[in-house]
């Protein structure tokens, strides 16, 4: 083997088992060799994350209890109501305690949950979390039915239901509230449908969080949700309403005069809960709610303002800016979600100025710049960044804190305003730690965030971009990344609105959420919640410096119509606690805990330190034991098998990169040791048959490095790749002892692949891992790598 300024390695790699036999119900769990354990024997280097689901063979076990979902929607004005029926049958022959985790509007205020079993309809308590938790487990063990929801985000829910018994059907009803915002003069209604999977992060690493729910299974990309899935949307605008329309899903709309609506989903759409319903709707003339709202209660009083902005005022002649735009390229992103974010770039790269700086980051475990500082958009400059967007493939963790702390400390500009633009799924469990890092570091500048895929992390995505003074975007499909980033020039180009105040004269409003306005970056109305004491009378004024001058609106209390919006109090309550939050987010305190938790008891309203809980009386399983159910969500539509399993070292798409990993039997555990492979039997000896059955194939060692100067990195990446969903399957009939060698030149670009013998799929694995751009390929010199498995 020749090389320029060769030298020459040997790395051996342990602990990677993959893998060949298809139908081996089992999954990866590692431990590399060697590896040092925690202080209870569990390996700090092993990474909390989904796995994908296999249902066994036992006919007794009903291991998808969760039967269907369905929404009503409810729009009065600007307020949705929402109440979500969850559908949990036993079919099998055990009692069962079924555990899901579902998504929520990331403005959602949870006020209700019911259960009913029969005839029986029990209505839930709001506890504080630790009590809820502690009565649902105590009926759990006593053979009572019951029923626990709690927060692990504020946009991700958890839903556990115990003592199901067989035939049983079990019926949970949990409502919620929030606020429709239009933009541009159109509203739009969210209804989440999965939570995509999370990156969790290494163990002792800023980026692991421990969180035991992002542990979820998932089924395979492209399968079809296993529960049924309905939802209607009645909407009362109040206004006459001049289109209305759902892009994501086939619906059905009658219309019942000028200003009611109602929206079904199509039969057809009954598996149609793998990507988010986006529903949206104009009023006539583009008009668009505003003015006061009014709830008079026995013991306070609440307000919302909504004020419509002026039109957007773009100056002739624009100061330059200096925009750096960081790119997700992990696993998750693989297919349609890194070819969407592509379209993206080119967009908005092309439509900077000569006079405006730019850079480009790609980020998935590790990070890479197009340029070490930002450069000019000239012509030359464009071509070159975009040839660098258009190399990228994906693969790898989701590390996007460690990215956004490169990103934020690059040296800038004196004089210039800097813009942060980052596209991502958001599909990480980490979401405070980002939040931190962009406030502590973002200084002057602000940051704007692009929601990649069909149902993405909407909690980070939104809370990014109000921890960086900006906006949040949203593309689900390709054909809209242009739209959108032209929206995206238009918002950055001048404020709508900036130094803005709320007065008052003659009315006494108090608690003002949020305490202080920002600025109105986009085409949506100023919003304002907050309490009133006295008197409905007086005026309420709101002012700011607009691109044409001074602006202000002033709105008569006394002329507003019906005190009675119940609602309100919910929403400022809601409002609050997210605030109360974002401060957590610099670290916890137990006075902030104790509000949240306090306003969650009296608002009742599910928090992060409040939860709710339904028991029933009657003790239906007299043995005390069930078997638990963790329900497996299907996969977002366009997300790859990528984005779920593991290989050491290295993550693939926000999680663990084995896509031939599958999940064993719900709940079991993940337990330290040597990489085994688990095959889901009913017994033991079964299990011991079936992992001797099971052929693998392993990287014994690398040879020939050069071009890095960090060999491991280059082994952990290499492993990764090698197990990307398409590859792998290539790779099952490859002999052992085969030999792979790759050719690559200074930028880590592989140029040629050989192997040293000959297997069906040979001609397929060459030409996909000749697309290959290695990042630990840091020396800038053409070399050779070989690697040996066996």
């Amino acid at each position: 083997m020749s090389l320029r300024r060769s030298t020459t390695a040997l790395l051996t790699c342990a602990g990677l088992a993959m893998t060949t036999q298809g139908d081996a119900q089992a999954r990866i769990r590692p431990t590399p060799a060697g590896m040092d354990r925690g202080p209870k024997g569990e390996n700090p280097d092993a990474t909390l994350s989904p796995y994908f689901f296999v249902k066994s063979d036992d006919a007794s076990l009903d291991q998808l209890p969760l039967k269907a979902t369905s929404a009503k929607v409810a729009i009065a004005g600007v307020i949705a109501d929402v109440k979500v029926t969850q559908v949990y049958k036993n079919t099998g022959t055990k009692p069962l305690e079924a555990i899901y985790v579902f998504p929520g509007s990331t403005r959602s205020a949870v006020y209700g949950m019911t259960m009913t079993i029969g005839e029986r309809v029990l209505k839930a308590q709001i506890k504080e979390r630790g009590q809820a938790r502690a009565d649902y487990e105590q009926a759990k063990s006593q053979g009572r039915s019951a029923s626990l929801l709690e927060q692990h985000r504020p946009n991700v829910f958890q839903m556990n239901v115990a003592n199901i018994m067989p035939g049983d059907e079990i019926r949970v009803e949990l409502s919620y509230t929030e606020l429709l915002v239009p933009t541009e003069g159109t509203y739009a209604f969210v209804y989440p449908t999965v939570v995509g999977p999370r990156y969790a992060g290494r163990v002792g690493t800023e980026s692991s969080t421990g969180e035991p729910w992002v542990a979820n299974p998932y089924t395979h990309a492209g399968e079809k949700p296993a529960t049924t899935f309905d939802l209607e949307v009645k909407l009362s605008a109040g206004l006459p309403i001049q289109h209305m329309a759902c892009a994501t899903h086939k619906t059905s709309i009658a219309y019942d005069g000028r200003a009611e609506a109602t929206l079904k989903l199509d039969p057809s759409e009954a598996q149609g809960g793998n990507r988010d319903v986006i529903v949206k709707y104009q009023l006539a003339g583009g008009a668009v709610q505003s003015g006061l709202l009014l709830d008079q209660g026995r013991e306070e009083n609440t307000f919302l303002l909504m004020a419509q902005p002026p039109k957007r005022v773009t100056p002739k002649d624009l100061p330059p800016r200096e925009f750096v735009f960081i790119m997700d390229i992990s696993g998750s992103q693989m297919g349609f979600p890194i070819e969407v974010s592509k379209v993206l770039m080119k967009e908005m790269i092309q439509g900077l100025r000569p006079q405006d700086l730019f850079n480009v980051m790609v980020f998935e475990g590790s990070s890479a710049l197009w340029s070490p500082t930002s450069q000019h958009a000239s012509p030359e400059a464009t071509a070159q960044a975009l040839a660098f967007v258009r190399s990228q493939t994906g693969g790898g963790g989701t590390e996007l804190g460690s990215a956004m702390r490169k990103a934020l400390g690059l040296p800038r500009v004196p004089g210039i305003s800097r813009t942060f633009v980052v596209s991502t799924d958001g599909y990480i469990s980490a979401d405070g730690q980002v939040f931190d890092i962009i406030r502590k570091n973002l200084g002057s500048a602000n940051l704007f965030t692009f929601g990649i895929g069909s149902s993405v992390n909407r909690h980070l995505i939104e809370g990014m971009a109000h921890a960086g003074q900006g906006e949040a975007f949203v593309i689900t499909k390709p054909e809209q990344a242009a739209l959108e980033a032209e929206h995206f020039r238009a918002y950055v180009s001048s404020p709508v609105l900036t130094n803005l105040k709320l007065t008052t004269s003659g009315f006494q409003i108090q608690d003002l959420e949020p305490i202080q306005l920002p600025d109105v970056l986009a085409d949506r109305p100023v919003i304002c919640l907050g309490k009133w004491n006295g008197e409905a009378r007086g005026t309420v004024t709101l002012s700011g410096i607009s691109g044409a001058g001074p602006w202000s609106q002033t709105f008569e209390v006394g002329q507003v119509k019906g005190r009675s919006h119940g609602a309100l109090r919910q929403l400022w309550a809601r409002q609050r606690i997210q605030m109360l939050s974002d401060y957590d987010q610099f670290g916890q305190d137990e006075a902030r805990k104790a509000e949240v938790t306090r306003l969650g008891l009296a608002y009742h309203l599910l928090t992060a330190h409040t939860s709710f809980v339904a028991v029933d009386t009657l003790v239906r399983n007299t043995g005390g034991h069930s078997t638990t159910v963790t329900q497996p969500l299907p996969l977002p539509e366009g997300v790859s098998d990528a984005a779920v399993g593991y290989a050491r070292g290295g993550m693939v798409g926000g999680v663990a990169a084995s896509p031939l990993a599958y999940a064993p039997a719900p709940m079991a555990k993940r337990a330290a040791g040597s990489t085994v492979v688990e095959v889901v039997a009913q017994d033991r000896v079964a299990r011991q048959e079936k992992a001797k059955e099971a052929s693998v194939l392993r990287i014994r060692s690398f040879s020939g490095i050069t071009g890095t100067s960090d060999p491991a990195a280059l082994c952990r990446e290499v492993e990764a790749r090698l197990l990307e969903p398409a590859l792998a399957a290539t790779l099952a009939g490859m002999p052992t002892g085969s030999t792979l060698e790759l050719k690559v030149d200074g930028s880590g670009q592989v140029v040629s692949v050989r192997f040293s013998q000959s297997f069906p799929g040979a001609a397929k694995a060459k030409a996909l891992i000749v697309l290959w751009r290695l990042r630990s390929w840091t020396g800038g010199l053409a070399g050779s790598l070989e690697v040996t498995l066996g």
